[in-house]
């Protein structure tokens, strides 16, 4: 077991310590993530000798994730103010890591039912089937177990932010200097921004990062969910189509141009001529 005191004696201040917490849960959310997907798909991995690999370069893209989603943390934590004994802000980080831990996991767990349908991450496309009426969320209701995903969700999360909670076990009883939390504040911001980027390479980590193999099971194990879903947007976003892609203004007259084509192709208006006369060479090969 880690020694408290270690982190107590030390020059981690708390803001440090309860960063360090919070990207621990959400790398081990996305870590049994990729465990349950290794698991229904095992059969479909040829070179299950890089399973270890793919989930090594998942952390990368999950630590993009967790580096986004501690910012709120990042910005606020270090100010005295808002220290361990403020109990508005203490109940700021209950609320704000519970609907992280919630929304990944959940969001994760919709995934992996996507998957199972499209053989593929959540992308945008899901987006506009949920909003084309009631048909997709009817479906949902009636092919998934969602008594068993509730209580699923219910277990996982609670978990999750127990986990989380342990870190009060390791802050500091009385409350750093301002200096040592200005020193750690621009430490956490570089080790954010580095982790933001994917690391020190020259250009930041995208999607296409995750893609390392000729074997496309290994890749989609190494893409993260939320960020392929976040990427799917954006880079839809930037397209000129974005604003008609499967919406339509002309609803009726495309409802008129079918109706017609349904008309000229029916069975009264098809004219089928066989010429019997001209009796075809068949050659039978057994």
């Amino acid at each position: 077991m880690i020694n408290n005191n270690f982190f107590r004696n030390s020059y981690f201040s708390n803001g440090i310590i309860t960063l360090a917490f919070f990207h621990i849960v959400v790398i081990t959310i996305f870590f049994f993530y990729r465990l349950i997907l290794s698991y229904l798909y095992f059969d479909d991995i040829v070179y299950r000798e890089l399973i270890l690999k793919s989930v090594l370069i998942g952390i990368r893209l999950d630590l993009i994730i967790s580096s986004f989603l501690s910012l709120p943390i990042l910005f606020t934590i270090f100010f005295p103010i808002l220290n361990d004994k403020n109990k508005i802000y203490k109940c700021f980080i209950k609320i704000f890591s519970l609907f992280v831990f919630s929304f990944i996991i959940i969001f994760c767990s919709i995934d992996l039912e996507w998957f199972k349908e499209f053989n593929h991450h959540l992308n945008i496309m899901f987006i506009y089937y949920g909003a084309e009426g009631k048909e997709g969320w009817l479906h949902a209701l009636k092919e998934y177990n969602l008594i068993f995903y509730i209580s699923f969700w219910i277990l996982t999360i609670f978990v999750s932010f127990k986990s989380f909670s342990t870190y009060k076990f390791f802050i500091k009883v009385r409350n750093s200097s301002i200096l040592l939390n200005i020193l750690n504040f621009l430490i956490s911001l570089i080790f954010t921004v580095v982790l933001f980027r994917g690391g020190f390479q020259e250009r930041p980590l995208d999607w296409g990062y995750a893609h390392y193999s000729n074997d496309n099971m290994l890749n989609e194990i190494a893409q993260n969910p939320v960020f392929f879903f976040s990427r799917s947007i954006i880079e839809m976003r930037s397209e000129k189509i974005y604003k008609t892609f499967l919406k339509s203004d002309n609803y009726k007259e495309i409802q008129n141009e079918y109706s017609i084509l349904v008309k000229q192709n029916s069975k009264d208006n098809i004219d089928i001529k066989i010429d019997n006369k001209k009796r075809p060479n068949i050659v039978l090969i057994i």
